[in-house]
């Protein structure tokens, strides 16, 4: 099964996450998590594998992919998550599509952003 994590940013440092699949909520956080990559572990760690093998990681309307949740756990890959999220969110908000958010893109993507 397949489920979407969507976060959303309450305050400065605190983040609230949901899981839902599809349009029903199965977890919601208290605005805890301190950093995104936190609040990315946490909710995973939260995640029964043998309920759901992968999750679609989103924040600020940018997806940052489908993971295994056993994977996102791990403080390292939920760092690298959040670290190339924040990347592309912040190229958007700063109107720099054409030439940063190109190099973020993997691969395919990239030939279809706009020059």
């Amino acid at each position: 099964m397949l489920l979407l994590l969507s976060i959303d940013r309450d305050r400065a440092g605190a983040y609230v996450t949901q899981v839902r699949h599809g349009s029903v909520p199965v977890h919601t956080s208290a605005p805890a998590q301190q950093g995104l990559a936190e609040a990315i572990s946490s909710t995973a760690a939260r995640i029964p594998q043998a309920y759901a093998g992968f999750v679609e990681v989103r924040y600020a309307g940018v997806c940052g992919g489908t993971f295994p949740v056993r994977d996102l756990c791990e403080a390292k890959a939920a760092a690298s998550v959040a670290e190339r999220m924040v990347e592309v969110v912040a190229a958007l908000r700063n109107r720099r599509w054409a030439g940063t958010a190109r190099s973020l893109l993997p691969g395919p993507l990239a030939a279809h952003a706009p020059a």
